[in-house]
């Protein structure tokens, strides 16, 4: 029976289609759209056969990527389509001859370019930005183009602002070992500034300042804004250096007076005490006292030498005293001794 069927079968076709990824062909009423060759048997009137080979090629997809890069308020138009945003597209370009072509598009849009610059004219009579002059205080702008060819919009404000220092006084009269507290305020209130004193302080930025001066002396101080202008005031200082210490020159052997205690006064501008030395007339050392205190201090002493209560009389007193200016003074005076 196949020798008769191959006897019997007298023509035999091909027909080739090439198809689109995703389409398809109809032969006879049957559908392909896979990659292979297929055959269809027919038979004719005069009982032959014939064999329709069916072969279907299915091309590749056509892909491409597309990168563009745009400034901020650009767009692109690609395929009747019009992008202006950042992100990943895709679009089919249809063609005649071939499969359609599939397209990634990758749109980079630039962020917008402004910025803003301040200058305060101060004491100069002009500003200079990008090669063009400013003289009046006000808002300007320009057009710039940065290195990627996009424009760029510079906003400028220029402003003319002088600033002052503020403080409670410009002189201080004290006395030697006095602490002077100078407070300071800008005005209008400033964030951005040095601040310096000259001569330095220990605390050279600060806007209070503590410190016990130890000479006549004239502080200036110099306050810069960030944008480099300069604002400065002075202030004195009157040192006296009249010395401190004393001490009483009366005792009295009665303690019921309440003054049968040596006393003396030494202020801030005593450094040391040294010592307090009592002499009487023949030169003989009747009280010693060494490393003593600072302040209103009472020495106890019970008016004795070698044993012995001493005389009513005038003695001689040396007190080594150390001061805080580096100077040292010897005292000398008197202290009588009353009954």
């Amino acid at each position: 029976e196949k020798s008769s069927l191959m006897k019997r079968l007298k023509k035999e076709d091909s027909q080739i289609y090439q198809l689109c990824q995703g389409d398809s062909i109809i032969v006879n009423d049957i559908v392909y759209k896979s990659l292979g060759a297929f055959q269809q048997l027919f038979q004719t009137k005069n009982g032959c056969y014939s064999v329709l080979t069916i072969i279907v090629d299915i091309r590749d997809v056509i892909e491409k990527k597309i990168d563009y890069t745009l400034c901020f308020g650009e767009s692109v138009t690609i395929n009747g389509v019009s992008y202006d945003k950042s992100g990943v597209y895709y679009n089919n370009l249809p063609s005649i001859t071939s499969c359609d072509t599939i397209v990634e598009i990758r749109i980079n849009v630039l962020p917008k370019i402004q910025s803003l610059d301040t200058f305060n004219l101060c004491q100069r009579s002009n500003v200079i930005v990008n090669g063009i002059t400013y003289k009046l205080p006000g808002d300007y702008s320009q057009i710039l183009t940065s290195s990627l060819g996009c424009d760029s919009l510079l906003m400028i404000h220029i402003f003319d602002q002088k600033y002052t220092i503020l403080m409670d006084q410009n002189l201080f009269e004290i006395n030697l070992g006095d602490t002077v507290t100078v407070n300071l305020e800008i005005s209008p209130p400033l964030n951005k500034y040095n601040l310096n004193w000259d001569p330095n302080l220990l605390c050279d930025s600060c806007l209070t300042n503590t410190f016990v001066p130890l000479k006549d002396e004239s502080y200036k101080i110099i306050l810069t804004d960030k944008f480099g202008c300069k604002t400065e005031d002075t202030i004195s200082i009157i040192v006296d250096k009249r010395r401190s210490f004393v001490i009483a020159n009366v005792l009295y052997m009665d303690s019921k007076n309440g003054n049968d205690v040596i006393k003396y006064l030494a202020r801030n501008d005593v450094k040391s005490i040294e010592y307090i030395k009592i002499f009487d007339r023949w030169g003989n050392l009747v009280f010693d006292k060494t490393d003593l205190t600072i302040g209103l201090v009472s020495l106890p002493w019970n008016m004795e030498f070698n044993g012995q209560l001493l005389n009513p009389g005038i003695f001689t007193v040396i007190a080594k005293i150390n001061y805080i200016d580096e100077k040292t003074e010897f005292h000398k005076g008197t202290i009588t001794i009353c009954n």
